[in-house]
């Protein structure tokens, strides 16, 4: 904990990658010491499911309370999901068969 509180006192961004494989935990997001949250594309599959929707649309939240951005990692993504993961609060999806950042537009106040 102790490099990342220094990591972060640097101004470096820090990301936690590939959030809700295996030992994740709501409380790494809870700290505020991570500028990004990348959501792991097996917690995704299943967003439908009302079960997984609740998780992820908690994580957003806290993401949200906490100033952080939240990554969708996807292999593909149309633009219907696009619109489906941003009204759950991500801010972008990394398309990972591309390697690359499609931003969503910031939601006008």
């Amino acid at each position: 904990m102790a490099v990342l509180i220094n990591l972060k006192s640097s101004k470096a961004i820090l990301l936690l990658d590939d959030f809700g494989l295996e030992n994740a935990s709501l409380n790494l997001i809870s700290i505020g010491l991570f500028d990004r949250v990348a959501v792991c594309e097996s917690l995704l599959n299943d967003i439908q499911q009302l079960n997984c929707k609740i998780v992820v649309s908690a994580i957003t939240a806290l993401c949200g309370a906490n100033n952080i951005d939240v990554i969708a990692k996807q292999s593909d993504c149309s633009a219907d999901r696009r619109k489906s993961l941003q009204n759950l609060g991500f801010h972008y999806v990394q398309e990972t068969n591309i390697k690359g950042f499609q931003s969503f537009s910031k939601a006008i106040s």
